[in-house]
Formats: structure tokens, C-alpha cells, sequence
């Protein structure tokens, strides 16, 4: 596969997990919410507007860590499921460190970073990209 297709299949990739764990993210903040004050009703307009927001700030760090690191992990052999989610959480982490004075809970955050991670691997996997390193040109000359 070139490298060109496997860059645009995984950045498609890591935009459909950030989205998906976003909306994740909106109903987890929602229900965190919901314990601390039952009066408060669930609105699936505000719910997907939330999750537009928070795909705002999910989608680029995503593509921002999830490329340079997807292809380094594959670099140096450590690419499997834990290690993508790992590199989610991380990057979950740090979404959360900068929006602590937001209110935002952190714990959030690094959980919507290991969801995206375990859809991300899901996506990859179904995908066909290859998860190991194979030197340039070798495709080309197999029998």
C-alpha cells in the first residue's frame, strides 16, 4: 500500500474516532452532570452541539499526535492495540490539562482519549493498513 494512501485512510481514520469519542465525551459529561443535579434534562440538540465543540479541539490533536505517532510506533515494531491507546490517552491527557480551568473534568478527557484509541485501533485494523514496517520498494518485487 503507498504511503500516501495509508496516510489518507488513517487520517480518516483518527477524525471518525475523535468524532465518535467526542459524542462519547458529550454523554459522559452529561450523565457526570445528571448525578450532580437530577433536575437537569437530557437535549439531543445540545448534546450534538457539545460534541461539535468538542470535535473541534479532538479532531486536531488527534491528527496533530495520532499521525507522527502512528508511524513511529510502527517504526520501531511497538504498534498494537495498547500502545495506540496509550498514545490516545496521552493525548486525551493533555486535551484535558488545557482545559482545566474550563471546568472540564480531567478524567474526561483521558477517558474520551482511550475510547478514540480503542476505535482507532478497531478502524486500523479493518482497514488493512500495514502494522508492520516493510523497507521501500519491497512490495514490488515479490514473486
Amino acid at each position: 500500500m503507498l504511503l500516501a494512501k495509508q496516510i489518507a485512510i488513517l487520517t480518516l481514520v483518527l477524525c471518525l474516532s475523535a468524532a465518535v469519542g467526542a459524542v462519547l465525551f458529550s454523554l459522559f459529561l452529561w450523565f457526570y452532570f445528571y448525578l450532580q443535579d437530577p433536575e437537569m434534562r437530557f437535549v439531543l440538540f445540545e448534546q450534538l452541539h457539545f460534541a461539535g465543540v468538542v470535535s473541534i479541539f479532538a479532531v486536531p490533536v488527534a491528527l496533530i499526535l495520532g499521525l507522527p505517532g502512528f508511524f513511529l510506533l510502527r517504526h520501531f515494531g511497538l504498534l498494537s492495540m495498547w500502545s495506540i491507546c496509550v498514545l490516545a490517552t496521552l493525548a486525551g491527557g493533555l486535551v484535558g490539562a488545557t482545559t482545566l480551568t474550563a471546568g472540564m473534568p480531567w478524567v474526561g478527557c483521558v477517558g474520551l482519549g482511550f475510547v478514540s484509541g480503542v476505535l482507532a485501533w478497531v478502524l486500523i485494523v479493518r482497514s488493512n493498513i500495514p502494522l508492520v514496517r516493510t523497507p521501500f520498494g519491497a512490495a514490488q518485487w515479490t514473486r
